[in-house]
């Protein structure tokens, strides 16, 4: 790959996937985006443990039902 492909491939990846992300999650409260990401199987409950969780289990059954 020469470089100018290369840097083609950062620019896409900037403009396209991480500027996705970063427009998804950056505007979420934090509480949100983790229950978002334990009813998408991104975050494991385990990862997240049963003190949040317990806070957070009306959320992330919203999200759930919506996926």
């Amino acid at each position: 790959m020469s470089c100018f492909d290369l840097s083609d491939k950062i620019h896409e990846f900037h403009n396209g996937t991480s500027r996705e992300l970063y427009g998804r999650y950056t505007g979420l409260e934090p509480a949100i985006a983790v229950s978002r990401a334990v009813a998408l199987g991104i975050l494991s409950e385990a990862e997240v443990g049963a003190d949040l969780l317990k806070k957070l289990e009306r959320e992330i059954a919203i999200f759930r039902e919506h996926s």
